[in-house]
């Protein structure tokens, strides 16, 4: 293989340089003897925002089962796989309760920073959508479910204090009575820095894995969908975490079954806004240098009335990475799932590598580093750009993360077009070949 017309070279020698995208470089360059070495990939790390709420209950299609065993199933698997070995991951998931707010109140006071207290919910609602769902009337209970909604008052049922009942139906308060109660209208914090803080610790593969196996298998979905501050403290600890470790790569991952319902920036959000809202914390991430990840889970209908794919995609091109992944709940899940983190995984494979670094027998000058494709007997002279923004589709090429007049790189970069060639190609290696003068695309 060529890539995409190109002529091959040897390692060290004299051919002809030419682009992964095809395009030839000056001509050549004078005969070379470089040392060649194995292109070493820059580390990969992922924070797993994972979406805990009640609404992962809901039973898939396929199998008969629910989306948060699924979901658990590929993370699992993911976790355990071979090829994942070197991967650092960490997890937490969203929403994290607020400690001090009871499950149900007598008054505003009684819940705190989780008030108002509510008493009134939509009754053939909860079941349905997994969630106790305020309401003031029947008409904020206008939701697609098998038989007709009502809003109806909550209460405590005296002879059984771990139940609640219906001041509309006391005679369900068996041996006792029904006495009005109700429940804090937020239960989940809002906080970033909580979010931000990991439940398991980002670590190497597969060391890591039996703490976030033990940690998915303990955890049981509550609450509601309170996306922009787990997104935004995911953001805050993969920029905390890179800064600690700058030789890795650090992504974002957002995996989620719901648009956001709670802590909105006023009021007033409608989706439109809340996802708004949300792409804006992605895209202010990506200029900060996070990248955000984004795998949604739907069926069908919720992905139509919900516009899941489309509000998805804003959140995953804000943040740098073209599209979510949209898995069919009426599907296989789990495998879909999977899929996608082995997709995300491979969006890093052969684009990034570490800069060799100098030691006792040699200097590495910057000025005299080329990256070199090898598939079966063919080698490729990859050229070099002079940053990202000289990456196009035709000509592919490579470039430092640090253009070396300004500042020390610490990576090597493939352009996107030369990257597809490298994940696409079977059997292949990437070769870093120091000593020889770097050719260059103007």
């Amino acid at each position: 293989m060529t890539g995409g017309g190109g002529v091959p070279v040897t390692p060290g020698g004299g051919a002809p340089v030419v682009g992964i995208g095809g395009m030839l470089g000056s001509g050549g360059v004078a005969p070379c003897a470089g040392e060649t070495t194995k292109a070493e990939l820059v580390p990969l790390d992922i924070y797993v925002m994972l979406d805990s709420s009640e609404s992962m209950l809901s039973t898939t299609t396929l199998f008969g089962s629910d989306k948060w065993t699924e979901v658990g199933d590929a993370l699992i698997t993911f976790l355990n796989d071979g090829q994942s070995a070197g991967i650092g991951v960490g997890l937490q998931y969203f929403p994290i309760r607020l400690p001090t707010v009871p499950d149900l109140c007598s008054s505003d006071s009684a819940c705190g920073e989780g008030g108002p207290c509510n008493s009134k919910i939509c009754f053939n609602v909860a079941t349905a959508v997994g969630a106790l769902w305020p309401c003031e009337s029947v008409n904020d209970c206008l939701f697609d479910t098998i038989d007709p909604p009502e809003c109806i008052t909550l209460g405590d049922c005296s002879s059984d204090p771990d139940a609640f009942c219906f001041l509309e139906y006391p005679e369900e308060c068996v041996g006792g009575t029904c006495s009005l109660s109700g429940f804090c209208t937020r239960t989940a914090s809002c906080d970033v820095a909580t979010y931000g803080t990991p439940e398991v610790a980002i670590a190497e593969l597969p060391g890591a894995a039996p703490a976030l196996i033990a940690s998915l298998e303990a955890k049981m979905p509550a609450g509601k969908t309170p996306t922009a501050p787990a997104l935004s403290g995911a953001i805050e600890h993969v920029k905390s975490w890179k800064a600690s470790h700058p030789d890795h790569t650090v992504v974002a991952l957002l995996a989620t079954d719901g648009l956001p319902t709670e802590c909105f920036a006023s009021a007033s959000d409608t989706d439109e806004q809340a996802v708004a809202e949300v792409a804006q914390i992605a895209a202010d991430g990506r200029a900060d240098g996070v990248q955000t990840f984004v795998i949604g889970v739907f069926t069908q209908e919720e992905e139509v009335e919900l516009g899941a794919r489309r509000n998805l995609n804003a959140v995953a091109m804000s943040g740098g990475t073209e599209q979510a992944f949209i898995v069919d709940a009426g599907q296989d899940v789990s495998g879909q799932f999977l899929g996608a983190l082995n997709e995300i995984r491979g969006s890093r494979l052969s684009c990034e590598f570490k800069i060799p670094e100098s030691d006792g027998t040699r200097e590495v000058d910057l000025t005299k580093v080329n990256v070199e494709f090898t598939t079966g007997t063919t080698t490729t002279r990859v050229p070099r750009v002079n940053g990202a923004g000289a990456c196009d589709a035709s000509r592919g090429g490579w470039y430092y993360d640090v253009e070396p007049s300004s500042g020390e790189p610490s990576r090597i970069i493939v352009c996107p077009t030369t990257c597809q060639v490298f994940q696409a190609a079977q059997n292949a290696a990437v070769q870093i070949e120091l000593g020889c003068a770097s050719e260059i695309i103007e």
